[in-house]
């Protein structure tokens, strides 16, 4: 539309934009950046278009242990977020503190618009590896976007793309070391600097420790061969070492102090000593079953999603790397055996690194989790490794470039994200997370939470004064709460207040108010406790899936 045609006042708008983008230095920023920019608002856009993300991830911990961490209620509640309590909160604090400050839909953008940068460096590796044109790596990036997980994760706070950032990129500055000596200072200051950004990912969220793992041993192959090899992965590690502690370090010394586990509730028995040290270890419910899923596990996942995951979802992107990995396995090793030479337009080193950090990636994350989200950096990794792969194969040029355009316009349109929960956004400046709390008793109230459901996000909006205590939880959690040191804290609080009594509840999924509500009653009458009939009242929040939360009153009755 021409200018002349606008009213005045949108003229004289339309004529200072022009003046603006015209005074934008675009011809000295590198293209990089631009696209990096463009993903970052592409992504920041839809998280705020979209319905707003209500996870239980979030509705149990996200929120619940940066208030807890920030306002200093490490001592007042017992398992109010389950055993995901004793998650480092470090990484939710700027969730939390901008909840506070920005409308929910603002948020959601800053959100989607972190997630988009992986946009960028999906889009500078691919052209780091492939050599190829922009176009090429543009198209590579957008897939690698728009996988299932991604997709899923748009706008929430899971953070996995956090972890696919840290390693892409440790990766780039892996492939594009600057000119510098191997085993002096400046040399192995980079190899220290090159382990950080994975480190960094891996102390938010130690579910990237498989990769953190991965790229050390893959930065020593890639490296191998020049002088100092040896040194330089030592310096990547302590780099990836120091990155890990820089955020996580903090609150590992406090686990270490409050259960003498550093790494509680993960990886049980590794440290002994302590209340809580050598309680049951992680979530293990997705780990391959039998030696027949431990070899396929990417053909089982990809056609029966509910082995990884608690949701459904559909994306045949892990199985087609899985299927093509004979590739690297065979011609990568001759490959790797010549001097000079290269391998379907990729080098040698640089094709047997990438490949053997999706293996070991892969392998740490199948040993560990075997969660999909987890393996996130993989998934938005695929679309590379699979046109590596098949570029690499013993055909002519135009039957590989047809088959690789083939499979991934085959992945790309059969792609089905997860629904992890998400509700509709309320007004203009509402916040992300928001809820009314009815009056309670005119002294403290202890708030009992009874059942698998995520309640915690509500806590922050109670009376000070209020006290939390979980009385049932999960399968996951159940095994906590029966360790003599959470069953004598839950006795000690039940038997030391005198004052308002309540039990939180919520419906989730498809279930039933009144299911609900017989399921919390059976948990509560093992404490000899009951509901007071007709005492529930309905909390307005903004996080809701089902149906309102209701807050019951207690009664004290003989106990079982």
């Amino acid at each position: 539309m021409r200018i002349e045609r606008l009213g005045p006042d949108a003229r004289r708008g339309a004529r200072r934009l022009r003046a603006i983008v015209a005074a934008l230095p675009l011809e000295e920023l590198p293209a990089g950046w631009l696209i990096t920019i463009a993903g970052m608002l592409a992504f920041g856009v839809a998280a705020a278009l979209i319905d707003k993300c209500s996870s239980w991830d979030l509705r149990n911990y996200h929120y619940y242990n940066a208030y807890r961490f920030w306002q200093g209620g490490e001592n007042r509640d017992v398992l109010a977020a389950h055993i995901q309590t004793y998650l480092n909160p470090l990484p939710d604090l700027p969730f939390y503190w901008l909840n506070g400050i920005l409308p929910g839909r603002a948020l959601a953008f800053l959100l989607g618009a972190l997630q988009g940068i992986n946009f960028g460096l999906l889009y500078a590796l691919a052209r780091r590896v492939l050599r190829g044109g922009a176009a090429i790596a543009l198209g590579l990036a957008a897939i690698g976007m728009i996988g299932a997980g991604s997709i899923g994760e748009i706008g929430s706070t899971f953070y996995d793309y956090l972890s696919a950032m840290g390693a892409f990129v440790s990766l780039l500055m892996m492939l594009c070391p600057p000119e510098r000596g191997e085993t002096n200072r400046p040399g192995l200051l980079w190899a220290f600097a090159c382990g950080l950004p994975i480190g960094l990912a891996t102390g938010a969220k130690l579910t990237a420790a498989p990769y953190a793992a991965a790229f050390v041993v893959t930065y020593f192959v890639f490296r191998r061969g020049n002088p100092g090899a040896l040194i330089q992965a030592a310096a990547c590690a302590c780099g990836a070492a120091v990155g890990t502690l820089s955020i996580g370090g903090y609150w590992m010394a406090h686990l270490w102090a409050a259960t003498g586990d550093p790494l509680f509730p993960f990886f049980g028995g590794l440290f002994p000593g302590g209340e809580l040290a050598g309680a049951p270890s992680r979530d293990n419910r997705f780990l391959p079953r039998s030696l027949a899923e431990w070899l396929l596990y990417p053909l089982v996942v990809t056609f029966i999603p509910g082995r990884s995951a608690e949701v459904e979802w559909r994306d045949y992107r892990l199985l087609l790397m899985f299927l093509l990995a004979a590739v690297p396995l065979w011609r990568g090793w001759r490959l790797g055996r010549r001097r000079g030479g290269e391998f379907g337009g990729v080098e040698p080193r640089v094709f047997g690194a990438l490949s053997l950090f999706v293996g070991l990636s892969y392998l740490g994350w199948l040993g560990l989790f075997s969660i999909w989200r987890y393996a996130l950096p993989l998934e938005m990794l695929s679309p590379l490794i699979i046109v590596m792969w098949v570029r690499a194969l013993p055909l002519p040029e135009a039957a590989r470039n047809g088959a690789a355009i083939g499979l991934l316009v085959a992945v790309t349109v059969t792609v089905r994200p997860p629904d992890w929960g998400r509700v509709p956004w309320g007004p203009w400046r509402e916040p992300f997370v928001e809820a009314s709390i009815p009056a309670t008793g005119p002294g403290p109230t202890l708030v009992l939470l009874a059942g698998h459901q995520a309640t915690a996000w509500l806590i922050p909006f109670f009376p000070e004064a209020a006290r939390f205590v979980r009385i049932s939880s999960d399968t996951l959690s159940r095994r906590y709460l029966r360790l003599p040191f959470f069953e004598t804290s839950i006795d000690a609080n039940l038997r030391q207040h005198r004052d308002d009594l309540r039990v939180l509840i919520t419906t989730e999924e498809e279930e039933e108010r009144d299911v609900v509500l017989r399921s919390a009653e059976d948990d509560l009458a093992q404490w000899g406790l009951a509901v007071e009939p007709g005492s529930c009242i309905a909390i307005a929040g903004n996080l809701a899936i089902n149906g309102p939360p209701q807050l019951c009153r207690v009664r004290r009755m003989a106990r079982r």
